[in-house]
């Protein structure tokens, strides 16, 4: 719910995947996985710091917006093209030195960047997957 929260106000501008995506993207709020608490905790302290005030409204479980999938770029591209040099620290949250403009979301191996979002008037209950799935056609 925090990631969704974070796409929805235009902070967190990449996608990372193992997969290329693009075009318009649903949002789904995933309910609590017991195997990635450890992930999850660690992603929700580094949003915390990174954006101070973030208040969670999407509820776990439900399709709550859209995101527009710009184009789609390996980590390596994407570093040569912000500026990112050795210097910088490229994990999750680590500090980058001027001039890189990467964003701190970027971790790969592709980064889906993400131009535009919408959040849904109403959330839409939905049983979530893992990785790229197609909504039902009950959701949709």
């Amino acid at each position: 719910p925090a990631l969704c929260q974070a796409i929805l106000q235009g902070y967190k501008d990449v996608e990372n995947r193992r997969v290329r995506l693009g075009g318009w993207l649903a949002l789904h709020a995933s309910t609590p996985n017991p195997v990635s608490r450890q992930a999850r905790e660690g992603m929700e302290a580094f949003l915390s710091r990174t954006i101070p005030g973030l208040r969670v409204r999407c509820p776990p479980g439900a399709v709550v917006g859209l995101a527009y999938v710009e184009r789609a770029v390996g980590l390596a591209e994407l570093r040569a093209e912000c500026s990112c040099s050795e210097a910088c620290d490229t994990t999750l949250g680590g500090a980058h030195v001027s001039p890189c403009t990467l964003s701190p979301f970027a971790q790969g191996p592709f980064c889906n960047i993400m131009s535009a979002s919408l959040r849904l008037p109403r959330p839409v209950p939905c049983k979530g997957s893992t990785g790229k799935w197609l909504l039902p056609s009950s959701v949709q």
